[in-house]
């Protein structure tokens, strides 16, 4: 059975099945999760929704001076279906979702990803100065099914939060219950259960929430989220994928209080404890695909922890004159790597980091426009230990450090502002600027060529602007240009760093790093009339400063040393688009498209001089095609998709040296099919299926440790009571 016919008869099945069904009523103070789900003209969801990161105040999509997507809870759980919250990106143009393990995913954000990618949760950083080059897995520390809303903006944003707002910024906006309306009295509480089943890992997400409003003075929610996930199992060729499962705990609450009209107190606090995520492709259990080598260790394996609190104050309307929020956060992650060689040898290597966050932020208008001006201040204190074990399990030592310098600390200060100036009542011209300090003090940092312990000290400032003019092209049509400037500050992952790096190489300490400097151009053009949505922007990023790994030509513990050093940089230029168009009898087609390309400087090989090469884990020419079923009621939505990546081919010499998760010659192109579904059975409760990888095909999305999984069964139930 073809995609389009199996829609049509998965949508006939459902509408007999709703003749059958009887509506539920509504609670007496629903939340937005129990409203209806947003009619959407195709994909992506309408323009007109709003979003808080790209302006730092609520804005609509469709105003924004650059591209930026809104997914709400429900697009993230039951229309995309994400394993991970990093997955739920993965359909976005402009996004690359890297996979090192099955707990360990990264988005790549037009070439840029790691600490060149800026993660919040509710505006707070989640982004530390531990964090290091090339994917990381701490977006994935964030429970997808606790998330209210995830807020992508692409493109340059240090003006408005700082360092690392390279590649973009995704903040996570968590489950959240406003106080009832002014003047209602009473007790009012729903509880919510949420059960995900994927067949491909045999894995199970549960999670149970209450959620509750005090008359109108306090709204609630208090949750908790239990996740099994097991060996993962590739496409007909490649089989089950050996030491691939972990489990997850995860446990949130959030408070909201009004104090008056205008004034409202939120307490907010995450925990969630990851158990035994593995790094296969380092070990004898990597997956051999199209000539990539396994590594050499029995077991890899990696265990986090991450808890936080945060108080803030809002006041006013976000957006509107006289507005203002402020806050604080303390911000616990940790992480425990267990490494047993293949000699049998053992060691225990990890951190943890304790990050204090302030921050402040007025928007008024002015005789110049809307201006919104802010300060933000985070000082992470930093502990790290190495213990070393021998084959027979006596120990053999601990070391000065562990994976990054020990009693450490960074401190990153800025102060913003940015102007909204309406020049005519269809052109706006946005400006700003920021300053921003970075300092670093380590004290126990071991030397890579004596094995003394030394001490490292450094600071830095830096000042960058934007610019934006968009304009009312026409009734439905808005287009934009810009300019950017965004930046990182050496962190201390790029000073003291001594563990892994790619496959087979072990990053060691250097010092004297300049920050790196980016600035972007950027056209685009956005459309929302009639039976048509779409978004179409190109964008050039010159790279300058770049902080790049060099080979030293050294072997350190059966390793190739690799170091930090600026280089002169290179570009990254690319183009994105999407669009959605009604067909009419509830049926649409959507489309997306992705290209990329790149360059930077490296050194391929010690004692050489640098070269341009392509751009690292460049993102290959991907597009996205699909038919969607919507009934009349918003009761039932099916669709199905095809996923077409092309071969990527254009290799930097370090891709072609991680031989663990590369083929020789290029990760090859795919088209993978699937088909997801859901239905609304009563006001109270939802039931959605996906079948993913219809063909069992076997691929793997360019740079990850792993193969992606065969034909994958998603069966899964929402329900409030």
């Amino acid at each position: 059975m073809s995609p389009t016919a199996a829609i049509l008869a998965t949508a006939l099945l459902f509408q007999t099945l709703q003749t059958l069904q009887t509506g539920g009523q509504e609670s007496p103070a629903s939340s937005s999760r129990d409203a209806p789900a947003e009619k959407r003209v195709g994909d992506p969801p309408s323009l007109g929704a709003m979003v808080v990161t790209a302006a730092r105040s609520r804005q609509p999509l469709f105003d924004l001076p650059r591209s930026a997507t809104v997914l709400s809870s429900r697009r993230i759980v039951e229309e995309v279906q994400a394993r991970t919250l990093p997955e739920a990106l993965e359909e976005e143009p402009g996004v690359l979702v890297q996979r090192t393990g099955p707990g360990q995913s990264s988005p790549i954000l037009r070439g840029f990803t790691g600490f060149r990618v800026l993660h919040l949760v509710d505006g707070v950083r989640l982004n530390n100065s531990a964090f290091r080059e090339g994917p990381n897995q701490y977006l994935g520390t964030v429970d997808a099914l606790s998330t209210e809303r995830l807020e992508l903006v692409r493109g340059p944003a240090s003006v408005l939060h700082g360092s690392d707002a390279v590649g973009g910024v995704v903040n996570v906006i968590p489950v959240r219950q406003a106080p009832a309306e002014r003047g209602t009295e009473g007790i009012w509480t729903e509880r919510r259960f949420v059960y995900r089943f994927a067949s491909a890992d045999t894995s199970s997400q549960i999670r149970a929430e209450a959620r509750g409003t005090v008359d109108d003075r306090l709204g609630f929610v208090v949750g908790g989220t239990l996740k099994f996930f097991g060996d993962v199992s590739g496409g007909r060729h490649t089989g089950v994928q050996e030491d691939t499962g972990f489990a997850e705990r995860d446990a949130d609450a959030r408070f909201e209080a009004r104090l008056s009209r205008e004034l409202r107190f939120v307490l907010g606090v995450q925990h969630v404890d990851q158990i035994g995520v593995p790094r296969t492709h380092q070990t004898v259990d990597g997956v051999r695909y199209r000539g990539t080598i396994p590594g050499t260790d029995l077991r890899r394996d990696l265990d986090q922890r991450r808890d936080l609190v945060m108080l803030q104050l809002h006041g006013g309307e976000d957006g509107a004159d006289g507005s203002f929020s402020a806050g604080v956060s303390w911000h616990e992650q940790e992480e425990t790597r267990d490494r047993v060689r293949d000699g049998g040898r053992r060691d225990r290597q990890g951190f943890e980091v304790d990050t204090l966050g302030l921050f402040g932020r007025v928007s008024a208008e002015s005789a110049v426009g809307h201006l919104t001006l802010g300060t933000d201040y985070y000082r992470d204190s930093v502990d790290s230990f190495r213990k070393d074990f021998n084959a027979d399990g006596s120990f053999r030592g601990s070391s000065i450090q562990g994976p990054v310098a020990d009693d450490a600390s960074y401190d990153l200060a800025g102060a913003y502002i940015q102007d909204e100036i309406e020049i005519t009542d269809a052109v706006m011209l946005t400006l700003g600027s920021r300053a921003s300090y970075a300092a670093l003090r380590a004290h126990e940092v071991e030397d890579p060529v004596t094995g003394e312990r030394i001490s490292a000290r450094d600071r830095w400032f830096s000042v960058v602007h934007q610019g934006a003019l968009s304009a009312e092209l026409g009734e439905g049509l808005r287009g934009w240009a810009s300019v950017g400037q965004s930046f990182r500050a050496p962190n201390l992952s790029d000073l003291t760093r001594l563990d892994s790096a790619r496959s087979g190489e072990i990053e060691t300490p250097v010092d004297d790093l300049r920050p790196e400097r980016f600035l972007t151009y950027e056209v685009g053009v956005k459309a929302e009339r009639d039976a048509f949505s779409g978004e179409l922007s190109c964008f050039y990023t010159d790279i300058r400063s770049l902080i790049t790994r060099t080979p030293t030509g050294n072997v350190v513990d059966g390793d190739d040393e690799v170091t930090k050093q600026n280089s002169s940089g290179g570009y990254v230029q690319g183009v994105e688009a999407r669009s959605g168009l009604a067909l009419g009898e509830g049926f649409s087609v959507f489309s997306a498209f992705t290209w990329i390309a790149g360059e930077t400087e490296e050194f391929p090989a010690a004692g050489q001089p640098s070269r341009r090469e392509p751009l690292s884990r460049m993102m290959p020419v991907t597009g996205l095609v699909g038919v969607r079923y919507d009934s009349d009621d918003e009761r039932l939505f099916v669709e199905t998709k095809a996923r077409i990546v092309r071969h990527q081919e254009r290799l930097s010499s370090r891709d072609e040296a991680d031989t663990g998760r590369i083929p020789p010659g290029g990760t090859p192109g795919y088209t993978v099919y699937e088909i997801r579904g859901g239905y609304r059975v009563t006001e109270h409760a939802r039931l959605f299926f996906g079948i993913e990888n219809l063909f069992d095909k076997d691929y793997r999305i360019h740079g990850s440790g792993l193969n992606e999984p065969g034909t994958n069964v998603v069966l899964g139930a929402e329900v409030t009571f």
